[in-house]
């Protein structure tokens, strides 16, 4: 298992955040946690995020109001550099080998996003691949 940091004090654009609270109908006030981890792997430090969402047919990005926000909290991480890996995860049965592919590919302090369908067919695989430390 990789262990994966939750990062605090996320930085979150208030516009992801705003679409997120129109689309929940939830209060306004307090900003939730989203999957965002920093992470060391082969000598190197991580920083990913678990977007609910899908890669369409036209290569187009579309994640969900919590993958949107998640994906905003990656980018707004000061210490890493703004190279960003986006993977698709599809199905479970491909979860670990996709985040290995993608955790192999990235450099130090590189971000990788990685979209799938969290609250369906991928609940509960991510952390089969990352033991989840605070």
């Amino acid at each position: 298992m990789i262990k994966a940091k939750m990062i605090k004090n996320q930085k979150v654009e208030d516009s992801a955040l705003s679409e997120l609270y129109n689309h929940m109908h939830i209060y306004q006030g307090k900003t939730p946690k989203f999957m965002v981890f920093k992470t060391k792997y082969n000598n190197k430090t991580l920083y990913h995020c678990w977007a609910g969402g899908e890669i369409q047919d036209d290569d187009e990005i579309a994640l969900t109001p919590v993958g949107s926000c998640a994906l905003s909290a990656l980018m707004n991480i000061e210490e890493s550099n703004n190279n960003l890996i986006v993977k698709e995860i599809g199905s479970a049965k491909n979860c670990k080998k996709r985040i290995m592919e993608a955790m192999n590919l990235a450099k130090d302090k590189d971000k990788i996003c990685f979209i799938g369908d969290m609250s369906d067919e991928l609940d509960g695989e991510m952390t089969k691949v990352f033991k989840i430390i605070s």
